[in-house]
């Protein structure tokens, strides 16, 4: 009987501090949002080439071993796909 209005007080008071967590939470996720946002407006951006763009590169990436011999088309690509050696710029050649 003495312990009823005790229960119903701590969870009120649990209650009450969990949802004033989540409205925290919230209204702090929406903040960070609006940051990140207005910092990509004044943050310099990397300048990026027609061929990057195109998503091609003037020369092919190819992997310089000559069992390997994989062509990447990735442009930011450094080490091949396959057996991950260091790539080179070059033309292909033909395996026939």
């Amino acid at each position: 009987m003495h312990g009823e209005p005790l229960l119903i007080i701590v969870v009120l008071v649990f209650g009450i501090g969990a949802f004033l967590f989540g409205v925290i939470y919230v209204v702090c996720s929406i903040l960070s949002a609006i940051g990140r946002g207005m910092m990509g407006i004044v943050r310099p951006h990397r300048r990026t080439g027609t061929a990057e763009l195109d998503g091609t590169l003037s020369r092919p990436l190819v992997c310089p071993r000559r069992t390997c011999r994989k062509v990447e088309h990735r442009g930011d690509a450094r080490f091949c796909g396959q057996c991950g050696a260091e790539l080179a710029v070059g033309r292909l050649r033909s395996r026939y």
